[in-house]
């Protein structure tokens, strides 16, 4: 509990009256003037002017919106409709530039321009053509696969099935074996064959693979 004496301390500050300054008694109201010292000075300056922060208060019952969801980005990669009409467009390209050329050169070039001019444009391979569009699945006309991004990654073509290169593995080995057997061998030395030859076999697969991937190297 604070003495009478702080609280008759505390009820005394310090004030300004008309700008001069001075000590005012908050009981009895009466203002003393007077000179400040630098700590007095220092701390009327600090306290005289405190920085406020006002904040609007939500309506009652309402709660905060939550932050907008940011936008899906937006695929950079061509549909599979727009690379349909730019190879339909390169090919009509290329065969106006080998006519041209044919042309230009005369002679069996020219001959051979025409010739080929008249077959790409002869009925059979018009119908040809036709029906190699009605063989195509319906799901690839659908308009949601003509306007989905066209795929940036080949077909893996690859030796076997990644997924299933053990299966493989193991039918093949498991087909040595028999007939490793059937050639009269016991058990033990068909499959001991058969596991050395499965082996070289994987790995002459694997260099096919690696070289239709990068090219031919030995």
């Amino acid at each position: 509990m604070k003495p009478f004496s702080q609280f008759c301390a505390e009820a005394t500050v310090l004030a300004k009256l008309g700008g001069v300054q001075g000590k005012l008694d908050k009981i009895t109201g009466k203002f003393t003037k007077g000179a400040w010292s630098d700590t007095e000075s220092a701390r009327y300056q600090k306290y005289s002017n405190p920085a406020t922060t006002t904040s609007t208060p939500s309506p009652q019952g309402s709660t905060p919106s939550p932050a907008p969801r940011p936008a899906p980005k937006k695929d950079e990669r061509p549909t599979n409709r727009e690379v349909a009409a730019a190879r339909r467009e390169a090919e009509y390209q290329t065969r106006a530039r080998n006519m041209r050329l044919g042309v230009e050169l005369g002679g069996i070039a020219a001959q051979q321009a025409r010739q080929n001019y008249a077959t790409y444009n002869s009925p059979a391979m018009k119908a040809h053509r036709a029906q190699m569009r009605a063989a195509v699945p319906s799901w690839k006309q659908h308009q949601f696969t003509q306007d989905s991004p066209y795929p940036n990654k080949p077909k893996d073509r690859d030796y076997g099935i990644p997924d299933f290169v053990s299966d493989r593995r193991r039918e093949n080995r498991s087909a040595m074996a028999s007939n490793n057997r059937s050639l009269g061998m016991s058990n033990a030395d068909a499959e001991a064959r058969a596991r050395r030859d499965e082996a070289e076999l994987h790995k002459k697969n694997l260099k096919y693979q690696q070289n239709r991937r990068y090219g031919f190297k030995d």
